[in-house]
């Protein structure tokens, strides 16, 4: 039933089952911690709200370098021994929140956590890109659709053993979330993959591939789609709670349907699009996402009933775009970048995730105060300046799985 879902054949990857469980166990980990952070330390350290997002945002800039830092190391270690040594480090963190009672050591958790998390991705792109071969692309979308339902997992957990045990629940599954991320470092410790650069090699700059103007304008591209990809759970619920008492409950029905068809579809759809050049596949993710905008915003100019169709077919457009650029965006970066230096690529992609992570709140809100119509169409524009981008990119033909 797998081997028919996702057409990988893991006797090619190796060790392929302990990477597949690792990716598992760390997403139920990561997807526990993140939505009970703030309650977390709100409740162990004695902080405010405020305080804890103001500590939050601060680490997040702090540890804006980590990925770049990471792809050093990974280009002379290799990327598995890399991630079993981020996944220790997160493992830290977490134990180390277990006795942050302080400003100053929330601050120094926090970041010790951002930074793990930045070095993490940033390593596994190129780690995916060294063990799969001409199943990367399979892998990609594989491993895409188990994060989602793994940290869906995740925060229900969390939400359990905090429902049932209270605030000390929170110090158990804080202290869970670091055996868990030790289990995944275990599991990938048989992996091995080779170095990028040789002892003899000397490192390129790490702001030297911005002068690849064919990685810059997709990285441009990407940031454009992921922004609103990223806000669109808030901007969804808060711009149809303007509209009306049934927002709520509605944003909540589109935005579970969203996950449950990423979970189940994306596998499947990256295989479909395989056929097609990752240009053509990016230029159809932006298109579609430009047009769910566009109907989202046409529809806060109805009546209410109006608005919830829109709400509805909007999402069929936003879902799609995201399948489509999810399916296809980490390969596409592997594909632009010379072999020797993809594990730098990969960090300024991930770079650029950050990036739009701090851009969203800020961006996206602040549209969403002056009303839905405004804050979708500004999407959409977003969409097709994404879409104009990408048809300036030409990477090396796909090479298509059997």
């Amino acid at each position: 039933m797998f081997a028919r879902w996702t057409q990988l054949d893991l006797t090619r990857i190796p060790r392929g089952r302990s990477v597949l469980a690792s990716v598992a166990i760390d997403s139920v980990a990561s997807g526990a911690l993140l939505p009970f952070v703030p309650l977390y330390f709100v409740f162990r350290a004695g902080l405010s709200q405020s305080a804890v997002g103001v500590l939050m945002t601060l680490a997040a800039i702090l540890a804006l370098p980590a990925g770049t830092l990471t792809s050093r190391f990974v280009g002379r270690y290799g990327s598995a021994r890399c991630l079993v040594v981020i996944n220790c480090v997160r493992a830290l963190a977490a134990v180390g929140a277990l006795f942050a009672t302080s400003r100053l050591l929330a601050l120094v958790v926090l970041l010790l956590s951002t930074a793990g998390d930045n070095a993490f991705w940033a390593g596994n792109s190129t780690f995916v890109a060294d063990i799969t071969g001409d199943q990367r692309r399979r892998w990609y979308a594989l491993e895409g659709s188990i994060r989602n339902a793994a940290m869906g997992l995740g925060a229900l957990a969390g939400g359990v053993i905090v429902g049932f045990a209270g605030n000390g629940g929170l110090t158990v599954f804080m202290a869970l979330n670091a055996v868990s991320f030790l289990v995944a470092a275990v599991l990938l410790r048989g992996v091995r993959t080779t170095p990028r650069v040789t002892g003899g090699d000397r490192p390129a700059r790490a702001l030297s591939v911005y002068t690849d103007v064919k990685f810059s304008v997709f990285l441009i591209a990407s940031v454009l789609l992921v922004v609103p990809l990223l806000a669109m759970p808030s901007v969804l619920t808060l711009s149809l709670v303007q509209k009306g008492q049934w927002g709520a409950g509605l944003a909540g029905v589109l935005i579970a349907l969203n996950v449950v068809i990423l979970v189940l579809t994306l596998p499947v759809v990256s295989r479909r699009v395989e056929r097609y050049r990752h240009r053509t596949v990016m230029i159809a993710a932006a298109l579609s996402i430009a047009a769910g905008a566009a109907v989202l915003g046409v529809g806060f100019l109805l009546p209410t009933w109006g608005t919830a169709v829109c709400a509805v077919l909007g999402m069929v457009g936003l879902t799609a775009g995201e399948l489509l650029s999810t399916s296809v965006m980490n390969d596409f970066v592997a594909r632009i970048a010379p072999p020797a230096r993809l594990a730098q690529y990969m960090a300024a992609y991930q770079l650029g995730w950050a990036a739009a992570g701090l851009l969203w709140p800020v961006v996206m809100l602040s549209l969403t105060a002056r009303g839905g119509t405004v804050v979708w169409l500004v999407t959409a524009a977003c969409g097709a300046v994404a879409a104009a981008a990408c048809t300036l990119v030409r990477p090396a033909p796909v090479a298509v799985v059997r």
